[in-house]
């Protein structure tokens, strides 16, 4: 063989690497203009319709626009939910469907309905808004554009927006009149709402008058309220609602003030006044001002960075527009997503910063030569700048997944550069000229190298094939991994041989002795031969690891993702005494006081409790009494990036979430020993009688049990159609049979029972009738009821607002832990078959665990087929089944390691931990590739086999010692960045790091101690008679 002509580059180094700057230059300038995201843009099943109009109110915009085209959008039966708002000349209307599927199904239907459509109130444009920029006029002069909401959709930016220099309604007209409409036309969308905040880190309790409208012009009510709002009050307007509440503090009292002057409003104007206990919807601590939480999101593929940078200029010119107007406003910065990202890219160049001097480290104390360290910082960078052009050709954006896969990758980038530059320098010191060495050492490890490398990215492939919700999390992530490994190998064969050849001046090297690793590898093979005696204790240790981690994974506590430890828990309690109206300020301090005596310093608590009180009808709510506490640990933000440990108390005895509290426990500890995950039965279908009817036979079945379900009724009051709430006193059953003969052939009655008594729910029979139709219908049929007039009646008016899939109502029972919810789910199908097929109500279990379960069995399947399709690869590079098989062993013991450590540590085995168990089964075998490779080409296949002693079989296997713990040290070095992250993204990394952490070291002990007995020439079948005593090398 002519072994320079075996890599023909070598030959021309001048034009490699002239070849090689210019596909720097073509990655720098794809990587120039990549997006960068939060999370991967993904096409969801919700699409945004848009209206603008300037100069008219919303409350036209809503009655004339946007409710006018609900109605239209109520008739496609595959909508599953739809979701509105209106400020002065915009409305919007965000459609939800089940699946994308349906969403292309119905988009015709709607661009069709949408030329159709007539105002009637003047030159109005609008259409439903297009990510790829394309549009056109049609109809009316209706201007169409496509916009598709991103399915991980989320806000990007969030601001507490305060004032001193005037109320709250006036802030909100400024939000309302400025902000938004400048926002929406820079292609964000802004949510916004209007809330009173916690003056403390304990909110307290508030009195809420809330004023709900009978139609929809509220204009005549928001002239009288603008000036005549009570000092100790915040006004807060719901726009979607089109309510109106008034917020009093602490010590002031709603009771009374209904018969103000400031109320006496026509009927047809004011629907209702009733008052009611609540608490602000949203906690956040340090600010004394009522203020407004704007959170704006991006568009479909917008740039997260742009879209932050453009929505902070528009607010700083803003603020300087209203202060030259007299009005002082402060910004607040509650969350910011691009904060994330610039984490994220910081970390990503740290990591290659480390990896970088941890490699020149190596590569000095263990090749004894600093002359390598060029290539290897010209090599390692160019394989990631060549992954990001293909991030450009495959469309990958650079956001916390993808630049995790960078991560990860370093350490793997970096150990393909060491096999090549540590094959060199063994010839090297052997005395052969450079371009010989390059081209042996490149001929003995390019196999391994190829086939490690196939090993690997088969491993993430199986990725690209999981379900939508674990496909969608992962893609970037993998692909980003398979880039890196693709460029890293391009690099190391054809870049970084050119670099050592136009580095090393000398033609040979002078041989020479490094006496540190001489020592080591005699102890290597002084420890082989030990071992070689004792060839039961490899094994052994083999079948421990093994069976260890099939107990750690057993024992495990399971999730979804990653809860946090400390740093973020959410305790829901219930408290008899609300419910039973014992209620003052200084209870709430005394329990303050418990929780800051169990708490401490240590971290911040907020504390939540639900005391409303509902005076039209004289009763508790269903909601009162419940309430929860978050504890925040130090260094720890509440956002939504957060995850939160929700400890749901639902015991039969509501007294026994209280203990804790009360016996001064540590609560969590406490809570951790009831499980934090609940069980649920739930009930859907399209008939609310008949899932009433299965709801409480199932409660039935339950309160036998001892136990005290928990009823929750998804979408409340389905609509078009009327609710009635019966005064004290009133027999329910008595006034459904009373209507029921009048109204039955408009609409029939289901009824939704809560904890103190029921209101009725009249619903047209044809829900995805046309609204207007149905409007009339409901019409006629209360003029024809005659009711008491103690009964409050209220006509719901607009579209089906339905939370369930396809359309569905929903009734979730949910209970305590260890309850069989699964064996009664089933066990009332089976009796309930027939009725249940008639009524088309399902009945199905949930479990908090479902989806960790379901993800398990996903990754378990992707992990089988992993394996088969690296024992092909492998069959085709040695031939040898028993070989293959040795080899294949590492990826159990690997595997089992990995779950001991995560056991032993306290992580959960969330779907991270399985991701980083499922990269380890193709990482893990890289390292036996090169020493099986390794002891194929030490043995002369013409010489005749005789059983071989154990001193040359230690020689052999010494000769990939060095080069495993190179490549070792490199690539933990590249994960241990990941491993010491705190925040948030440490709570989303850690757990897969140190998965990879712990099993990459245990398969590096697998391939030095273990694996070689398993590739023996002789089947492990040694000369044992020359081991004892003999300590030559």
């Amino acid at each position: 063989m002519n072994l320079p002509n075996v890599f023909p580059t070598i030959q021309r180094p001048l034009t490699s690497i002239m070849a090689f700057l210019l596909l720097v230059l073509i990655s720098l300038l794809a990587a120039w203009g990549l997006s960068v995201q939060v999370f991967p843009a993904d096409s969801s099943s919700q699409i945004a319709i848009v209206f603008s109009a300037p100069g008219e109110s919303p409350a036209v915009m809503a009655d004339q626009v946007v409710l006018p085209f609900e109605r239209i959008l109520n008739t496609l039966s595959t909508v599953e939910a739809l979701d509105s708002v209106t400020y002065s000349g915009y409305g919007r209307s965000v459609v939800r469907f089940a699946s994308r599927r349906l969403l292309e199904q119905a988009l015709p239907e709607i661009e069709r309905q949408l030329t159709l459509f007539e105002p009637g109130i003047g030159s109005v444009s609008g259409g439903v808004q297009s990510t790829e920029g394309r549009g056109g006029s049609f109809g009316l002069g209706l201007e169409k554009k496509i916009l598709r909401l991103d399915g991980n959709s989320r806000p990007v930016l969030t601001y507490s927006i305060s004032t001193n220099s005037a109320d709250i309604y006036q802030l909100s007209q400024a939000v309302q009149d400025l902000i938004i409409p400048r926002l929406e036309q820079h292609a964000l969308i802004a949510f916004v709402t209007a809330e009173g905040l916690a003056k403390e880190n304990v909110a307290l309790v508030v009195d809420r008058l809330e004023l709900t409208r009978q139609n929809s012009n509220l204009s005549l009510l928001e002239d009288k309220l603008q000036d005549q709002i009570l000092p100790p009050a915040t006004l807060q307007f719901e726009q979607q609602q089109a309510n109106l509440a008034l917020l009093y503090g602490p010590g002031y009292h709603a009771a009374g003030l209904e018969n103000q002057e400031v109320f006496e409003l026509p009927g047809e104007i004011l629907g209702s006044i009733h008052r009611s206990m609540t608490q602000p919807s949203r906690i956040i601590s340090g600010k004394s001002q009522p203020g407004i939480l704007l959170r704006i999101s991006k568009r479909h593929s917008a740039d997260v960075v742009d879209a932050v940078k453009s929505s902070q200029e528009i607010l700083n010119k803003i603020q300087d527009e209203l202060s030259i107007q007299g009005m002082n406003i402060t910004y607040e910065e509650v969350e910011n997503s691009a904060a994330f990202i610039d984490e994220s890219i910081q970390l990503v160049g740290q990591s290659l910063v480390f990896s970088l001097l941890l490699t020149g480290i190596v590569l000095y104390f263990i090749l004894g030569s600093l002359s390598y360290a060029l290539p290897v910082a010209v090599t390692i960078p160019s394989a990631f700048l060549f992954s990001l052009l293909g991030f450009r050709i495959f469309g990958i954006s650079l956001n916390l997944l993808s630049l995790a896969g960078l991560i990860l990758a370093i350490g793997l980038v970096v150990d393909n550069g060491i096999v090549v530059i540590e094959a060199f320098d063994r010839q090297l010191r052997l005395g052969r000229p450079r371009r010989q060495a390059l081209s042996l050492g490149l001929y003995e490890v390019t196999v391994p190298m190829i086939t490690s490398t196939i090993t690997t990215i088969a491993a993430l492939i199986p990725l690209f094939f999981l379900s939508e919700q674990l496909s969608s999390l992962f893609t970037d992530l993998s692909g980003a991994i398979i880039l890196a490994l693709l460029s890293s190998l391009f690099s190391s064969l054809v870049i970084l041989p050119n670099m050592l050849y136009a580095t090393r001046k000398r033609k040979t090297f002078q041989k020479r002795v490094d006496w540190s690793w001489f020592f080591l590898e005699r102890w290597y093979q002084k420890s082989i031969r030990w071992l070689g005696a004792r060839r039961w204790l490899p094994f052994l240790i083999l079948i421990v690891v093994i069976f260890l981690g099939i107990v750690s994974l057993l024992v495990s506590p399971k999730g979804f993702l990653s809860q946090p430890g400390s740093d973020v828990q959410v305790i829901n309690f219930y408290c008899p005494r609300f419910y039973q109206g014992d209620f003052t300020d200084v209870w709430v301090e005394d329990l303050s006081n418990e929780l800051h005596g169990i708490v401490g310093d240590q971290a911040q608590y907020f504390l939540s409790l639900n005391n409303r009180f509902d005076e039209t009808v004289g009763l508790p709510s269903q909601s009162r009494g419940w309430g929860y506490v978050m504890i925040v640990g130090p260094g720890s933000e509440i956002s939504t990036l957060t995850p939160r440990l929700e400890l749901s108390l639902r015991r039969a005895d509501p007294l026994m979430a209280m203990d804790p509290i009360i016996q001064k426990k540590n609560p969590i500890e406490y809570l951790l020993a009831l499980e934090s995950q609940k069980n649920e039965i739930r009930i859907s279908g399209y008939d609310l009688e008949q899932i009433s009817l299965v709801s409480n036979l199932l409660r039935d079945e339950l309160n036998q049990m001892g136990v005290t379900p928990r009823v929750s009724d998804q979408g409340s009051v389905p609509s078009p159609g009327l609710e009635i709430t019966p005064g004290p006193g009133y027999d329910t059953q008595a006034i459904i049979e009373q209507l029921l003969p009048k109204v039955e052939q408009y609409l029939h009655v289901g009824s939704i029972e809560t904890l103190d008594g029921r209101s009725i729910a009249l619903v047209h029979k044809d829900q995805y009738r046309s609204a207007q139709n149905l409007f009339q219908d409901i019409q006629m049929a209360v003029s024809r009821l005659g009711l008491d007039p103690y009964l409050k009646v209220r006509v719901v008016e607009g579209p089906v607002r339905l939370t369930s899939e396809r359309g569905r109502y929903v009734t979730r029972i949910a209970s305590t832990p260890g309850i069989p919810m699964a064996e009664i789910a089933e066990s009332f199908s089976v009796q309930q078959r027939q009725t249940l097929e008639q009524s088309d109500v399902w009945v199905e279990y949930h479990s908090g665990l479902s989806r960790s379960v379901t993800s398990a069995r996903e990754l378990s399947l992707a992990g089988v087929f992993i394996i088969l399709t690296i024992t092909l690869v492998l069959l085709a590079q040695f031939e040898n089944l028993r070989k293959v098989g040795a080899i294949l062993l590492s990826i159990p013991f690997s595997m089992g390691a990995a779950a001991v450590a995560v056991l032993l540590l306290g992580v959960t085995a969330d779907v991270m931990v399985m991701i980083g168990l499922v990269f380890i089964i193709g990482i893990c075998v890289n390292d036996s590739i090169l020493l099986g490779s390794s002891l194929d080409q030490s043995v002369n296949p013409s010489q005749p086999s005789y059983p071989e002693d154990m001193h040359s079989f230690a020689r052999r296997a010494s000769r990939r010692f060095r080069p495993i713990w190179m490549t070792t040290l490199t690539s933990l070095g590249g994960i241990l960045p990941m491993v010491f992250l705190s925040g948030s993204l440490g709570m989303l990394w850690r757990p897969l790091s140190l998965t990879l952490l712990f099993g990459l070291a245990a398969a590096t002990i697998m391939s030095i101690w273990i694996l070689p007995f398993g590739l023996s020439s002789q089947g492990g079948f040694l000369d044992k008679n020359k081991t004892a005593g003999d300590s030559s090398p």
